[in-house]
């Protein structure tokens, strides 16, 4: 199996953006004249894949402007997102076939490169799930500002998206209520004492959450344009 056949793609993007403080949402911000979003969804352009977008119900109506607008080409499919990621994620499940596989991949990480989606794809298909991760060089400590400790950084990641597993290993997952330690899919599959396998991510695939962060995207779009 290669990465020319069929797979699916769910992008959760029904947050608001808080951090951000901004009118809308991240996802709709634009990056040299194009919204976030939909340079996300570029990125998979030569990935043969059926997306699927959870979008806050408030703003499908703007979503379907800004796809008029800017005259955006996609196949994907919009559904209504729910109150955390977990459940954005569990609401398109029943969208999905019984087999084969799927990505989840954040709306606000507009950059990751074709080389890295090779390498997550060609992960999954060879170990049956794939995480891209970054090595942590901060130092780190664990607690809060009165009691904490040390951590060792050598064994700790932070991991990014795409993630992906086989259709009915995610299904099976997400058949589960939501608990606060799942901030990403890897958690949710990790639960059901499923291995999670990693390989190196890229500092460009960086999730857009902060006005700075903001301000790096617009310069590396206005680069890649």
């Amino acid at each position: 199996m290669d990465i020319t056949e069929k797979t699916y793609l769910i992008i959760p993007a029904g947050g608001a953006g808080s951090r951000m403080g901004k009118s809308i949402p991240k996802q709709f911000l634009p990056l040299n004249g194009l919204p976030m979003l939909m340079h996300t969804i570029n990125a998979f352009n030569d990935i043969n894949c059926q997306i699927i977008i959870a979008l806050h119900p408030d703003y499908r109506d703007y979503w379907d402007q800004l796809v008029d607008k800017h005259d955006f080409e996609t196949n994907a499919i919009v559904i209504d997102g729910g109150a955390t990621r977990f459940d954005s994620v569990k609401r398109t499940m029943p969208l999905l076939p019984d087999t084969g596989w799927v990505a989840v991949h954040d709306a606000a990480r507009p950059f990751v490169s074709k080389k890295l989606l090779k390498k997550c794809y060609k992960t999954a298909f060879s170990q049956g799930n794939a995480v891209p991760v970054l090595r942590v060089t901060d130092s780190l400590r664990m607690g809060n500002f009165t009691e904490n400790v040390g951590v060792p950084r050598e064994a700790c990641f932070t991991t990014q998206t795409p993630q992906i597993f086989p259709i009915h290993v995610l299904k099976e997952a997400y058949g589960v209520d939501y608990y606060p330690r799942f901030t990403d899919d890897a958690a949710v599959v990790e639960f059901m004492r499923e291995k999670i396998y990693l390989l190196e991510g890229e500092e460009i695939n960086r999730k857009i959450t902060t006005p700075y962060d903001l301000e790096w995207a617009e310069k590396i779009a206005k680069k890649k344009k």
